[in-house]
């Protein structure tokens, strides 16, 4: 195994602790907005945090450029709509425990709870890449330099 495979083994497993993190989180989130009860709720965070992440491997997946064009028209909006949703739900579960807007702690933990999804996407797409020198199917492959390997 390659020191790269080890890296994205580790950025993958740091992907999935703050995935399931944002799980828990989304689903109070939605818990709280909507009075739904807790099978409701996981369901719904399952949807909104784990959409975003199937969408852009159904993108990375598309087997050519055509079929990835066509996967990109739907993926594209449901990957800005379901991070949208989940920073804010996990915005509003950090923020539920300060005091309320005067306290320092509400924004800083609002930030906190905005970033989660953001790091869960990027940290995905460097285990991909890390995992798959950057392969993506259909994609001609780039000459890359094996400086440093």
């Amino acid at each position: 195994m390659r020191w790269q495979h080890v890296a994205a083994i580790a950025t993958g497993a740091v992907d999935v602790v703050l995935t399931g993190l944002s799980l828990v989180h989304t689903a109070h989130g939605v818990q709280v907005v909507t009075g739904a009860d807790t099978l409701h709720s996981a369901a719904m965070a399952v949807g909104i945090d784990m959409g975003f992440l199937a969408s852009e491997a159904a993108v990375l997946m598309a087997r050519n450029d055509t079929v990835r064009a066509r996967v990109e028209r739907y993926a594209q909006p449901t990957i800005v709509g379901t991070m949208l949703m989940s920073a804010a739900l996990n915005a509003f579960a950090f923020a539920s425990a300060t005091d309320g807007y005067s306290d320092w702690r509400f924004w800083a933990a609002s930030v906190l709870g905005c970033a989660i999804p953001a790091l869960i996407y990027s940290l995905a797409r460097i285990s991909y890449v890390l995992w798959t020198d950057g392969y993506e199917p259909g994609r001609r492959a780039e000459t890359t330099s094996k400086i440093g390997e």
